[in-house]
Order: structure tokens, then sequence, then C-alpha cells
């Protein structure tokens, strides 16, 4: 794993911390969300990370960040990643104070040995063994280099090991945290077990002191209701038996107010049914002249539906006839709106076929065309090639007949 970046949380930082570290750590982008896992309690955190202006800063927000800075505010906070993956670990001044102190001294006493070997190694060198040759120099600065990372691999061991231990009693804490919690429903912490051990102990002083005073006072009464000649059964027995009575009496003053009340419920049904007899046999006279009326109204409206019912069909039969002759009509001026639209089609694509077979023939024509073209213009060049190699050789026949005329001149003179 590597370390991204270390820093102390103050107060301020619980809204947004801001910390510089290499770009190539983090994922890209000007704004994005990283998933980092606790090391102590193994939950996992969503910071909102952000890359400011300044050249490898960054910068972490969000309401999970706030969440997770303001319980962890005066302590140091450590990132590692390695690929996705990050870690955030945690640690209180107490213990970085109490880590750093021994890991100084033990590293002090380490330089000490070192210094005493190094210091043995020289005197032996200058007294006992006489002065030595430079490969015998350069051997000794070896060993000593190589003891040098030993004792360093050694402490980094030494500190890793140091680490695992902290994790797992971070881990172990962590583990007894949440099973006190599941019990007693007690906050985290060194201080939440004194707090749940402190209230403890008052409950059962006062449970103690409760039953105390409860005790003081049953003895108080036992010794009144003796005085006064009157056991404690024969009080109860007797509020017992009052509170019998009571109920039987109750009881009885019940039934016979619900025995007025189902009387009076009777009485009310028995002179509802009577007037509804009465109203009935009213509406019976009633009834029957309505009902002869509603039979001679019936009769005439049948012979009336009948009449218009004839009527009706005639005029929808009429009115089918028309229809038909009207879609007759329709159908036969379709079919020839049909038969002209398909012999414009006709003509259409007869033009469209003339047309195609003279563009076939205007493009063989300019195909023909380029063709002369193409065979011109190479004509044209072969015999500028020609004429060229014509003007070369008679230039080349001038040469040698100018060297010629020189190398008779030349021995003419001579």
């Amino acid at each position: 794993m590597e370390e991204i970046f270390q820093a102390n949380l103050a107060p301020n930082h619980a809204r947004k911390l801001t910390f510089s570290c290499n770009a190539h750590a983090l994922p890209p982008g000007a704004r994005f969300d990283m998933m980092v896992e606790d090391d102590g309690t193994g939950r996992s955190w969503k910071f909102e990370c952000k890359r400011e202006s300044q050249a490898n800063s960054f910068s972490f927000s969000g309401r999970q960040w706030r969440e997770f800075a303001k319980s962890r505010i005066n302590a140091s906070i450590t990132l590692f990643g390695n690929g996705n993956i990050y870690i955030i670990r945690r640690e209180d001044e107490e213990d970085m104070e109490g880590r750093e102190s021994e890991t100084d001294e033990r590293e002090r006493e380490g330089c000490k040995e070192v210094r005493v070997e190094r210091e043995r190694d020289r005197e032996d060198v200058e007294t006992g063994h006489g002065v030595r040759e430079r490969e015998g120099w350069n051997e000794v600065r070896v060993e000593r280099e190589r003891e040098d990372i030993e004792t360093e691999t050694s402490c980094e061991r030494k500190r890793a090991g140091r680490r695992g231990q902290n994790r797992e009693r971070k881990r172990k804490g962590v583990e007894t945290e949440t099973r006190c919690e599941r019990k007693r429903g007690v906050p985290r912490g060194k201080s939440g077990e004194r707090k749940r051990k402190d209230v403890e102990m008052e409950t059962r002083c006062e449970r103690k002191r409760g039953c105390q005073e409860v005790r003081v006072e049953r003895k108080r009464e036992k010794m009144l209701r003796r005085r006064q000649g009157v056991s404690e059964r024969g009080v109860r027995r007797g509020q017992h038996r009052k509170r019998k009575r009571k109920g039987v009496e109750t009881e009885t003053r019940c039934e016979r107010k619900r025995g007025v009340q189902r009387r009076q419920v009777e009485r009310e049904r028995e002179t509802r049914l009577r007037r509804r007899q009465v109203a009935r046999e009213r509406e019976g006279c009633k009834d029957v002249r309505e009902e002869r009326k509603r039979k001679d109204v019936e009769t005439e409206t049948r012979c009336e539906r009948k009449k218009k019912d004839i009527e009706t069909e005639t005029r929808c039969e009429r009115k089918s006839g028309l229809q038909r002759g009207q879609s007759r009509q329709r159908k036969r001026k379709g079919v020839e709106t049909e038969t002209r639209c398909e012999r414009k089609i006709g003509v259409q694509r007869s033009k469209s076929r003339e047309r195609k077979r003279k563009g076939v023939e205007t493009e063989t024509r300019c195909e023909s065309k380029r063709g002369m073209r193409r065979r011109q213009s190479r004509e044209r060049k072969r015999k500028d090639v020609e004429t060229e190699i014509r003007c070369e050789r008679k230039r080349g026949v001038q040469r040698r007949q100018t060297r010629e005329r020189n190398r008779k001149d030349v021995e003419t003179k001579s």
C-alpha cells in the first residue's frame, strides 16, 4: 500500500479538508466520488473529492466526510492507496506520541550500537591489524552498508508487526464494543464503558435504597396494624367482600337498565310495524288504480311504437337503397380513377426508362470523348519525349564537334 497523504484533523476541517499529493495516486477527473475503507472499524465511506486550482491539490467534502471528520477531530489520519482500493487509518495524538517516542528511542539505541561497532572496526584497523589497502577498505564499507540495510529492514519489519498488532487490537476493541452495544445499547469507546458502569452503579444504589425504604414502610404498617389488632389478611378479605358486594349491586342495576331499554325497543318496533301495515293498505288501493292506468297507457304506446317502427323501416329501406346506388357509383368512379392512375404511372415509367437510356448513351459518349482525349494527351507526351531525345542527340553531336575542333586547334598551335 502506498501512502498518499497524512493530515491532522482540526475543527475547521470538518466541512472541507484540502491536501496535496501525487496526482497519479488518485483517479482522473475534476470531481469524483471516492470509496474509502476505515482500517479501524471496517466501515466504507463515500467522500466527494475535488481537484483544486493549485497543482497536485485536492479536497474532501460532502455529508459522509462531515460525519467522518466530526468524530475524529484532533486526530491524525493517513490515506493509503493501491490501485482502486483506498484505506484510511486513524491515530490519536497520544498514540502517535507514544509510538514516536518508542520508535525514536529504539532508533537511537540502534544508532548507538552501529556507532560503537564502527569505532571498534576503526580501532582494529588502525592499531591491531595495521593499515589495510584500498580493497580492504572497500570490503569494510560494503559490509557496513549491508549491515545498515539489514538494520533498516529489521526496523521496518518491526514497525509493520506493530501496525498489524494495532489493527488486531482495534478490531478486537470494535468487536467488544459491538457486543456491548447489542446487549446494552451503550456508545463505543472507553468513555462509553465508564459511563455505562457508572450508570449501572447508580441504578443499583437507587434500587437498594428504594428496596430499603419499601421494607421500612412495610414494617411500620405491620406494627401499626398489629397494635390495632387487625391483620393484613382480614383487611384484604374485607376489601374483597366489599368489592364483590359493590360488583353485584352494579350488575343488578345494569340488568334493570338493560331490561327497561329492551322493553322500550320492542314497543317502538311494534308501533313501526303497525304504521307500515296501515300505509301498505292505503297504498294498495292506489297501486291497483295506478296499475290499470299504466296498462292502458302501455297498450297505447305499443300501438304507436309499432306504427313508428313500420315508418322507420320503410325510411331505412329507402335510405339503404340510395346508399347502395351511391356506393355502386363510387366504386365505378374509383375503378375509373384507378385505371387513369395506372395509365399515368405507365407513361411515367416509360418516360423514366427513356431518360435512363438517354443518360446511358450520354455517359458512353462522354466516356468515348474522355478516352480520345487521354489518347491524344498520351501521343502529345510521346512526341514531346521524342523531340527532347532528338534535341539531346543534336546537342551531343555539337559538343563532340566542338571538342574535336578545339583538339585540332591545339595540335596546330603546338
